[in-house]
């Protein structure tokens, strides 16, 4: 036993201190304009973290320690470009977001006449984020959405902890879970996927609800499911609605079909 304690502590530390000497290259590579790719002057340093990475999840066998590895190396993926340059990272449509966001911390109130008006629920959390931390609009911005990234490899975690019994395949999982998101991210500039992302998880636990007839949990998702439409803007929303009422659908005539 203390063998093994000895082993995650050591996993650890390499773990931390690869993590320390990665932001300390992201950060000799600062610079006030952006580059026609994120990982340009850094590529190397960031093969290494994530060979670091993959290495010492597939040694450990703890499940809660690997998504706990897994939801600070997205965070520390996702916090790339905050770190690297002086500005946010995004695509075009990242502007309108960050003066709605200025105006809220400045005037105290949603704008309104905006598309984002009706759904300003990532907006306020990243104005609070930025005044209860006392730091400005741009370095809130920066900051506050890539630290949320870090909650998908928890959220697969949760699930796949109840579903999935092999405790080597839901390791794989849960590891597997770490990729796409960046990927996107870096190569689209936007955290659009990120709602269909968790949208995905979100319905193996209805799926599994439904099919334990536990109407009270079934109704708690739901609720949470809705009510996540806030953190989203009006097009998002849309689409939200008419993937989750299809997916209920089907999964519902699913149980039905499987009950015959």
């Amino acid at each position: 036993m203390e063998k093994i304690m000895s082993i995650k502590f050591n996993h650890l530390m390499i773990y931390i201190i690869s993590i320390l000497l990665y932001i300390y290259f992201i950060l000799s590579s600062r610079r006030d304009y952006q580059d026609s790719w994120i990982l340009q002057d850094i590529l190397l340093p960031t093969l290494i973290f994530i060979f670091i990475f993959v290495t010492i999840v597939i040694l450990n066998e703890d499940n809660r320690i690997i998504a706990l590895i897994c939801s600070s190396f997205v965070i520390i993926m996702g916090l790339v470009p905050a770190m690297k340059y002086e500005l946010f990272y995004g695509i075009p449509d990242v502007t309108f977001h960050y003066r709605f966001v200025y105006e809220i911390m400045n005037f105290g109130h949603v704008p309104n006449g905006t598309v984002y008006s009706g759904t300003p629920g990532m907006q306020i959390l990243i104005s609070l984020f930025s005044l209860i931390l006392g730091i400005s609009t741009n370095t809130g911005f920066k900051f506050a959405i890539p630290i949320s990234f870090g909650v998908y490899p928890l959220i697969i975690y949760f699930i796949s902890s109840r579903l999935i019994q092999n405790n080597m395949l839901q390791k794989y999982v849960i590891v597997a879970s770490s990729f796409p998101l960046i990927t996107v991210y870096y190569l689209v500039g936007t955290i659009f996927p990120l709602l269909f992302l968790i949208l995905l998880g979100s319905l193996v636990i209805i799926g599994e609800v439904i099919y334990r007839q536990d109407k009270v949990k079934y109704r708690i998702i739901l609720i949470i499911v809705l009510l996540a439409i806030l953190i989203s803007h009006t097009v998002t929303s849309l689409l939200f609605i008419v993937f989750m009422t299809g997916s209920i659908i089907l999964l519902i005539l699913y149980d039905r079909y499987r009950q015959k």
